[in-house]
C-alpha cells in the first residue's frame, strides 16, 4: 500500500509542476505583449504630438494668409524660411556648431 501512495504523491507533484511551469510561461508571454503594446502607444503619442505641432503650424500660416495685415510678414518668412532669402544690405551670422539650423538647412553643409 505504501508504494502506490508514494506513487500518487509523485504523480501530484508532476502536476502541481507543470501547472507551475505553464502559468510562467503564460505570464511572460502576456509581459511581452504588454510591452509591445506598451511601445506601441508611446509611438503613437509622440505621432499625435508631432501632427498637433504641425496642425498648430499649419493654423497660425492659415491665420497669417487670411489677414491681409500679416500678408506682407507671411511672405517675408517664407521667403526667409523656405527660399533662405535676405534683404539687401542684411548681414547673416551662422553658427556652424549649432545641430539644427533651419537658414543653413539645405545649403552645402
Amino acid at each position: 500500500m505504501e508504494h502506490k501512495k508514494k506513487k500518487k504523491i509523485k504523480l501530484r507533484h508532476i502536476i502541481i509542476i507543470v501547472l507551475f511551469i505553464n502559468i510562467v510561461v503564460v505570464f511572460i508571454g502576456q509581459q511581452e505583449r504588454l510591452n509591445q503594446l506598451n511601445d506601441d502607444i508611446a509611438k503613437r503619442e509622440m505621432t499625435i504630438e508631432e501632427i498637433n505641432r504641425d496642425n498648430l503650424e499649419l493654423r497660425e500660416e492659415a491665420e497669417l494668409m487670411g489677414s491681409s495685415e500679416y500678408r506682407y510678414e507671411y511672405i517675408e518668412k517664407m521667403a526667409r524660411e523656405k527660399m533662405k532669402m535676405v534683404k539687401p544690405g542684411e548681414t547673416i551670422y551662422i553658427d556652424r556648431d549649432k545641430v539644427k539650423n533651419k537658414f543653413i538647412e539645405g545649403i552645402g553643409y
